[in-house]
């Protein structure tokens, strides 16, 4: 290790050990250790130095500090307005939800204000606070308000709703500089909605730019006492007692804003301007402080700091300890329920929203009727808002607040809802009898036991899938188009068979490729549609049971034309052998004829699908699939081995 090096590690070492000695609350050492760190120990402390140590002195001093569960106490006591409140409240400020905007989260999507999500996204932090899913820097800059959720908030607490109003109208007059008509219009907010932290801080703020630091600050204790975990009306507070010269009391209020929000670049640059006045009361232009390096001299520097910061913490601790209570308006108003079902309407199917989803366009649907809608084009079917993102992104989480407040608000409408998605998911997994109404994708002949890789591409195969998905069956029917010879009008043949996915992947723009395998055997009893595909009453087939005198016959032709499809494989190059197992799996080997299976030898459908590509007539294909012997299957596999 070079000698530039050796002092670059040394210097880390001290700092660690000055990191250490600041959890260990030892002010003194720790400020002695950094100093030597720096090479500061001549008799002054420049600026630079000072406000690092203090930037220090933040991040590693531990303080154990209330959280403040639920939200503020209101003036009223009904439980509906507890319900209602807890509903309609954000998770990040205990408020009643300011424009509203819902997460893409991975499995619940959970609503916060839009200006809790663009804070948390500001200060380096992506992660919803409930779930931890992560979402984009940019999604609250992107993402318009729940339209469904923010008209609850309207109807429910409109006084609350109009304050909202009126702050964001006084932000607007502010960002012009029209300072008067934002102070009447934050006025205003407070007499229509009350006292309210958001608004105060904001009044605060507008205080200080025209030098009235003395509402600045009362203003600011004011929003301090409504919520006393938000960093930003104690940073508005210090920046007012800076102004007026109140050290003392900013230095306190300093450590309280660091010590709720130690990352916000703001505070990590007031507070050390703060302590510096604190401590040397000089002039701006002072640019070190002036300090024995004995006991006494930095004892007492020391002592001041920590004296001040104890003094903060105490009285932080005693306000979060306090439970606030909220003085504005957010007690519910009764709401008739049918204006309630009204806004919760899904637009697409004009029923009760199940599974809601929001999208960032802010517009809620079912999550299955917007699937819908997003198999024919990728954008909003209310807005027209291109929802490509969305759907690339695969997070098609329930919108938590609209379920819950269906579930709890319209509990016999909801049930209704319920069975009904039920009743409706049970007909398409009804699969098992029998006879039963199944889907059918028309596309080719397919073989029981066998894999079958699809791309699916066309919208109403794409809500085919989803559904046999949905609804937990995992399987719809296969079947092709009638040979020409049947001169029929129906579009797919008289036969077919049952797949079962077993893997999907999905591409951006919501096609899909499907690997499934071949199941039962089925025989068409009528046809019909559901939303766009084919459906068919089906009556399943299985192989007829083998007497024993038939099965040393058919196990002498099975060794028979088995050993001679060996011998075919064998004359096939590696190269085509490993394509021909990648597609349909290896050759399956002969199976006991003395069990009884619906479909017999797998092997025999295992060459019928090698044999598709030697091209076989349609019309053989359908045959063999829907020929129950086993030995009249074996010996039309041995007249097409004969014919190649």
């Amino acid at each position: 290790m070079d000698l530039p090096e050796k002092l670059i590690k040394a210097q880390m070492d001290k700092l660690q050990e000055v990191d250490t000695l600041i959890k260990q609350k030892d002010l003194r050492s720790a400020l002695l250790k950094y100093l030597d760190a720096k090479g500061a120990l001549d008799g002054c402390i420049p600026y630079k130095n000072f406000s690092s140590f203090v930037r220090r002195f933040i991040d590693n001093i531990s303080v154990d500090i209330p959280t403040i569960s639920g939200s503020a106490e209101t003036a009223s006591e009904s439980e509906t307005d507890h319900l209602v409140y807890g509903l309609l409240s954000c998770g990040i400020c205990k408020r009643i939800l300011e424009v509203p905007v819902t997460l893409p989260c991975e499995e619940t999507g959970h609503t916060f204000c839009k200006v809790c999500i663009t804070a948390l996204a500001q200060s380096g932090s992506s992660r919803c606070p409930t779930c931890q899913s992560r979402f984009s820097a940019s999604f609250s800059e992107k993402a318009n308000a729940s339209f469904a959720v923010g008209r609850l908030v309207e109807i429910y607490f409109p006084d609350v709703a109009r304050a909202y109003q009126l702050k964001r109208e006084g932000n607007e007059c502010f960002a012009a500089n029209d300072h008067y008509g934002s102070l009447s219009k934050y006025n205003e907010a407070v007499r229509v909605g009350g006292p309210e932290a958001s608004v105060l801080s904001n009044r605060s703020q507008l205080y200080f730019v025209l030098g009235n630091n003395e509402e600045a600050v009362s203003d600011a204790d004011a929003a301090i006492e409504l919520r006393p975990s938000w960093s930003k009306p104690y940073y508005r507070k210090a920046l007012a007692l800076f102004a007026d010269a109140q050290f003392a009391s900013c230095s306190a209020t300093g450590f309280q804003m660091a010590v709720l929000d130690r990352e916000n670049p703001q505070i990590r640059e007031l507070l050390p301007k703060i302590l510096w006045k604190y401590l040397t009361l000089e002039s701006d232009t002072q640019d070190t402080m002036e300090v024995t390096t004995d006991t006494e001299g930095i004892a007492d520097w020391c002592s001041k700091m920590v004296e001040r910061f104890e003094e903060a913490v105490a009285v932080l601790t005693s306000l979060m300890n306090r439970c606030p209570k909220s003085a504005s308006k957010e007690h519910a108003v009764d709401v008739g329920l049918d204006i309630v079902e009204e806004i919760l309407t899904c637009t697409l199917c004009y029923r009760l929203l199940y599974k809601p989803v929001t999208p960032r366009c802010g517009h809620s649907f079912c999550k299955q009727c917007l699937h819908r809608v997003l198999d024919f084009k990728p954008s909003c079917p209310q807005c027209r808002s291109d929802l490509s993102d969305y759907l690339a992104e695969k997070r098609f989480a329930t919108t938590e607040v609209l379920q819950k407040v269906c579930e709890s608000l319209l509990p016999k409408v909801f049930e209704e809802r319920v069975h009904m998605f039920n009743t409706e998911m049970q007909e398409l997994a009804r699969l098992s009898e029998d006879e039963a109404e199944i889907p059918v994708f028309v596309l080719t002949v397919a073989w029981p036991d066998i894999p079958l890789f699809l791309h699916v591409f066309e919208p109403r195969y794409r809500l085919m899938v989803r559904q046999a998905l949905e609804s937990g069956s995992n399987r719809f029917g296969m079947a092709c188009a009638p040979p020409s010879e049947d001169n029929t009008t129906d579009v797919f043949a008289d036969y077919g068979t049952i797949l079962r996915i077993e893997h999907i992947e999905y591409e951006e723009d919501g096609r899909c490729f499907v690997h499934c395998k071949g199941e039962r055997r089925f025989r068409v009893l009528s046809r019909s549609m559901r939303e766009g595909y084919h459906t068919a009453r089906v009556k399943y087939i299985a192989d007829r049971v083998l007497l024993e005198d038939e099965i040393l016959e058919v196990r002498a032709l099975e060794d028979e034309y088995y050993g001679l499809i060996e011998k075919e494989l064998a004359d096939l190059d590696s190269a085509t052998l490993a394509h021909l197992t990648d597609n349909i799996g290896p050759f399956p080997a002969k199976g006991d004829l003395s069990v009884h299976t619906e479909n017999g030898p797998p092997w025999i459908w295992w060459y019928a699908a090698f044999t598709e590509s030697k091209s076989a007539l349609p019309s053989w294909n359908l045959n063999l699939l829907k020929e129950t012997s086993v030995k009249a299957r074996l010996q039309m596999v041995h007249h097409l081995i004969n014919r190649d």
